[in-house]
């Protein structure tokens, strides 16, 4: 480059802060755009009031860093920033609020891949709702779902899917732009009724309809209960990345199909709650044997109450 003139400031400390803020973006540049040529800072001679030199050279050429050619090489590099703007600084990192949450589980959420189901502990789906900002809860309430304690569906060697209709107090439909993280199903285990191995959680985006079901993450972990009781499960969802939808709408829940089970989901029983339980029955193994988009969830039991599945939600990520 040729001995060009430089401007006044070229003795002055704004000058070098100048020289050092160009050497940060070129070098920020060049990481960012991956090129194969290393910058390489060559320390000038120095005579403080005459003279100050300072250089970034190149594999591809060198760069005086005057105010003007400093300006005009920041403006040719993707537009970055103007001279008087912050330089650059590293992408933000999340605060991890579901591992802050995690105790006892926290090993095998960080051993999951993506969008797989994880169990949890009860104290650790509290710590969720304290600590992942503008949770929301669909599905059935929490005094409902403690209170659930009956079983309307015991059709042997059947798997069913079901859903509840919005109905407050009793649920409360999926918000819509709502990221569904973690979720709860109070579910029971008697003698020659094993718990299904592959029942799955469900959405929609149309409060209205019976149909429109997409799967929510992986097959859910093995359900537990305890002795012949109802037990709540609760399960958290590694790295979601995709909202509900544009809609609000249902939670829905397939009991699974594994061979010989009995459909033990558990409700809470109330009688003056009137068309609220939607439910579908499927036989394990026939062909179309587990829920789609095209499933009509088409049974109604009406004047019964709940189902017990809950799950929560919330329109921010709050996770890595």
């Amino acid at each position: 480059m040729s001995n060009t003139a430089r401007d006044a400031s070229d003795i002055t400390a704004i000058r070098r802060q100048r020289v050092q803020y160009a050497d940060k973006v070129i070098q920020q540049t060049t990481l960012q755009d991956n090129l194969k040529n290393w910058l390489v800072l060559e320390g000038g001679r120095r005579s403080y009031a005459a003279d100050e030199t300072v250089r970034l050279s190149m594999n591809a050429g060198q760069v005086e860093t005057t105010k003007k050619e400093q300006q005009s090489y920041i403006n040719s590099v993707n537009n970055l920033v103007p001279s008087t703007a912050s330089a650059p600084g590293p992408a933000p990192i999340i605060n991890d609020q579901i591992v802050n949450s995690l105790t006892t589980s926290l090993a095998a959420y960080n051993a999951a891949a993506p969008n797989t189901w994880v169990t949890i502990t009860s104290s650790e789906y509290s710590n969720l709702v304290t600590n992942v900002t503008g949770t929301l809860k669909a599905g059935i309430a929490d005094t409902y779902l403690t209170a659930a304690a009956a079983s309307g569906l015991t059709a042997q060697d059947k798997s069913a899917f079901v859903y509840n209709t919005a109905s407050a107090p009793y649920t409360q439909a999926v918000g819509a732009n709502q990221y569904l993280y973690a979720f709860a199903v109070k579910y029971g285990i008697s003698g020659s009724y094993p718990p299904a191995t592959d029942a799955r959680v469900f959405t929609n985006t149309n409060t209205a309809s019976s149909t429109g079901f997409n799967q929510v993450g992986s097959v859910l972990p093995a359900l537990y209960s305890s002795g012949s009781g109802y037990y709540i499960n609760y399960f958290v969802l590694k790295s979601v990345s995709s909202t509900n939808g544009a809609t609000a709408g249902n939670l829905a829940f397939f009991t699974g199909q594994t061979s010989g089970s009995g459909i033990l989901l558990s409700f809470y029983q109330n009688f003056s709650v009137t068309d609220s339980m939607q439910y579908v029955l499927f036989t394990p193994g026939a062909t179309g044997g587990i829920p789609n988009s095209s499933t009509n969830v088409s049974g109604t039991l009406s004047g019964y109450g709940a189902f017990a599945i809950q799950a929560l939600t919330t329109p921010t990520i709050q996770w890595n």
